[in-house]
């Protein structure tokens, strides 16, 4: 971020962040342990109830399955709603407004990160992975078994680490790990930029987020592999190059939607 504007946004998203903010360490390098805080939710028993707004799982049915309307709480909902209240004017009560702010940020950063990983907006069902009470499938990958890793067992899993392309970093996020982070995305905006999504950037639905998604993943995720194997080296190639596209554009779509809501610099006071 050079020009003025991207230094308000900047400034101004960091101070929206402090308000949830309780750890000195991350002073001045919120946004990627931001980028975090959703999945912590999930891992604490007492919040399972968020887990289903990390996926929007568009049925792809490969055998004559019935299957279960999808859910309505789902990413597309919490983007919509994070992006509105990202949107919003600030509430007469300035801490109440900015307090929403400063949680739905984080919901932000997070959802639109997953959404642009394929397997967040798919769900397959075959004879293997029926439907089933809770609308499984093969749960946008999580039981399409493979043999990879240790910590790399299924395909969501091998998508989540860009095929392994990236170190599997848990928090807390230390300063190495961040330096590791904008050193791999630096290299990603190199080989794609931001002109090479010209169009793409003028989609701000985020249901067509969804579908781009979706169809990466019956076009590309799915092809190629067999469950209980391990991938072979051209897919591991192919889905490298397809991760790296959708990282950048999903930073950069994310971008846009700071610019606006964060751009101006009254926002700081």
């Amino acid at each position: 971020m050079q020009d003025e504007g991207h230094i308000d946004a900047y400034d101004n998203m960091i101070s929206v962040l402090k308000y949830m903010n309780e750890d000195d360490f991350y002073e001045n390098d919120l946004i990627l342990p931001a980028a975090c805080w959703l999945d912590n939710l999930v891992y604490d028993l007492s919040m399972k109830w968020s887990q289903p707004i990390h996926f929007d799982d568009v049925p792809y049915i490969i055998d004559d399955i019935i299957v279960n309307p999808l859910p309505t709480f789902n990413i597309s909902s919490a983007i919509n709603q994070s992006i509105n209240t990202l949107y919003s004017n600030y509430s007469t009560n300035k801490l109440d407004g900015r307090m929403a702010k400063s949680l739905m940020l984080r919901f932000f950063i997070h959802l639109a990160g997953d959404i642009h990983q394929p397997l967040h907006s798919i769900n397959r069902f075959s004879k293997i992975h029926p439907n089933g009470i809770n609308y499984l499938g093969d749960y946008g990958g999580n039981l399409f078994h493979i043999s990879y890793t240790k910590n790399i067992t299924n395909l969501h899993a091998l998508w989540d680490s860009v095929l392994g392309d990236q170190p599997d970093l848990m928090p807390p996020i230390d300063k190495g790990n961040i330096v590791l982070m904008v050193n791999a995305a630096t290299s990603i905006m190199k080989t794609y930029p931001k002109s090479y999504f010209e169009g793409n950037l003028a989609i701000d639905d985020v249901n067509e987020w969804i579908n781009e998604s979706y169809l990466f993943a019956k076009n590309t995720t799915y092809v190629g592999i067999q469950e209980n194997e391990t991938p072979s080296k051209s897919y591991i190639t192919i889905g490298i190059d397809v991760a790296h596209q959708r990282i950048a554009l999903a930073g950069y779509r994310m971008a846009k939607v700071f610019l606006k809501a964060f751009g101006k610099p009254s926002m700081k006071k």
